[in-house]
């Protein structure tokens, strides 16, 4: 599958979109469920490694096509791309004109050109 910026953007799109949308729910999703405690810490748990599990994927099949550099560390990049999105609920209030495209399409590209096979 090609590794574009139309699927990086797929890819992104859902998890900044409520940062965009509903950005005190999302901070209150990401900074404060350090917080919860039991069976609700645990289903956040395996919610956050399901999504990071399918970003590696992605991510592995793009360097087996040979459309991303195959030295990229996967997790590292993850984590980065994780970071990027988590950021938009520090910024999209203040920005002008922020939209979801903008942002997805913006991160996408840094994303791609970044980890591009060279």
């Amino acid at each position: 599958m090609a590794h574009d910026s139309r699927r990086s953007k797929q890819s992104s799109a859902p998890h900044i979109t409520p940062y965009v949308l509903r950005q005190h729910y999302a901070y209150s999703f990401v900074f404060m469920r350090q917080h919860l405690t039991g069976k609700a810490k645990v289903a956040v748990s395996h919610l956050s490694r399901a999504y990071e599990q399918e970003l590696e994927e992605l991510l592995c099949e793009g360097m087996e096509s040979g459309e991303l550099d195959p030295g990229i560390d996967v997790r590292m990049a993850t984590f980065a791309l994780i970071g990027m999105c988590n950021s938009v609920s520090f910024w999209a209030r203040r920005e002008p004109g922020i939209s979801l495209d903008r942002v997805a399409m913006g991160f996408a590209h840094t994303l791609i050109q970044g980890l591009r096979a060279r």
